[in-house]
């Protein structure tokens, strides 16, 4: 799992070279992901599946070497499993929001210059990377696609967007 990270921290380094993975004071970045892999056809609020879990050991690996400065999910039972073992791996706790709620611009001040996570749904994730842009850039995911990773990184007036997919092979 070392060497996915590596690839992945390369990658996210390709793609937005002040990342570095590692904090930089001037750039606030929100990393977006879904909730993993739910079980179908059990109820309003499923557990993770064992895929689910598996990309979960992924999104740990992923994020392992990135300073995260908070973690925040949406309170179901799939995107607090996906949240929890990540922000562990950060000695942070899991703070919860409300998508329908949510003061965005507040949000983005409260966090200004800091690296935080935000898991959240098929649709509430394109569309928070929706806010956070002040664009309406990202349309709501396929409901069997779990391995998009939005990045959006605030500094100053500039908004950038970027979206990576973790697909692995079968999924």
């Amino acid at each position: 799992m070392k060497n996915k990270f590596v690839a992945a921290c390369i990658l996210l380094v390709a793609i937005s070279p002040q990342l570095s993975c590692a904090a930089d004071p001037d750039i606030t970045s929100f990393y977006l992901i879904r909730h993993a892999e739910k079980e179908l056809e059990k109820g309003d609020d499923p557990q993770l599946t064992q895929a689910g879990r598996n990309r979960v050991s992924m999104w740990v690996d992923t994020f392992s070497q990135l300073a995260l400065d908070a973690v925040y999910s949406t309170d179901t039972t799939r995107t607090r499993d996906t949240a929890k073992p990540i922000a562990l791996d950060h000695d942070l706790r899991v703070q919860f929001y409300d998508p329908k709620v949510l003061d965005y611009e507040a949000f983005i001040a409260k966090h200004r210059g800091q690296s935080v996570l935000i898991v959240g749904h098929s649709n509430t994730s394109p569309a928070f990377a929706n806010r956070l842009l002040g664009s309406n850039h990202y349309p709501s995911l396929d409901e069997s696609n779990y391995g998009s990773l939005y990045i959006v990184d605030i500094s100053g007036a500039s908004r950038i967007g970027k979206l990576l997919q973790f697909n692995p092979a079968g999924q």
